[in-house]
């Protein structure tokens, strides 16, 4: 089951007026999260091309809607997890949120597509891996969170990942402006097996955290 929480956190002023309803992205982020034989050699190249353009001022985009949605989900999303816990991190980047789930986490794994987001992250010593999101390069039933900031959702092999009564934190940060989005209880209902959890708004965007039964 999962439940939708009112929001607590308000929506700052200033959120974008552009709407991303028909950005590219969005097909390809629903096709791959139904079937991910839809992310083939091609749609795999093209999405690896664009974000090792976008890796240089990637940074640059850092606001607090990148940071409210994942603080309100820790917050009130998740029940029992401590800092002992082993987090994945989904396509992270140039590391924005990385920090914040170190406060939290002893050990978390990092990971992006793109081998210019990682060269353009901190280096602050943390674990960072060049993989695809299709093919995790992690054992199976190792993670106990996995977090993804507006990353694709590869529903099977990402539970593949984690262990029994593991967690996932979904993040859009534009809510359903984010160009790669899905809807909370699509995210629900994508993921195989029995879950439950929350959801919510915060800021700009919203959140949906979700544990394995």
């Amino acid at each position: 089951m999962l439940e939708f929480l009112p929001r607590v956190v308000p929506e700052s002023p200033g959120k974008p007026e552009d709407s991303n309803l028909a950005h590219p992205m969005r097909k390809v982020t629903r096709d791959i999260a139904v079937d991910e034989h839809m992310w083939s050699d091609e749609v795999c190249e093209n999405v690896k091309s664009l974000f090792n353009q976008l890796a240089p001022t990637w940074s640059q985009r850092t606001h607090s809607m990148k940071f409210e949605p994942l603080e309100d989900a820790f917050e009130r999303g998740l029940k029992s997890i401590d800092q002992d816990m082993i987090c994945l991190e989904v396509a992270s980047g140039t590391g924005l949120v990385t920090p914040l789930l170190k406060k939290r986490f002893k050990t978390v794994v990092s990971f992006d597509i793109s081998k210019e987001m990682l060269i353009n992250a901190p280096k602050d010593g943390s674990t960072k891996l060049l993989a695809d999101s299709a093919r995790i390069p992690i054992k199976s039933k190792t993670i106990d969170v996995a977090v993804l900031v507006n990353a694709f959702l590869f529903p099977k092999e990402l539970c593949r990942t984690l262990k029994k009564n593991g967690y996932v934190v979904f993040i859009s940060t534009l809510s359903d402006r984010t160009p790669i989005y899905l809807p909370p209880q699509e995210v629900f209902d994508l993921l195989p097996g029995d879950w439950e959890g929350y959801s919510s708004e915060a800021d700009w965007g919203c959140w949906t955290a979700l544990r394995q039964k």
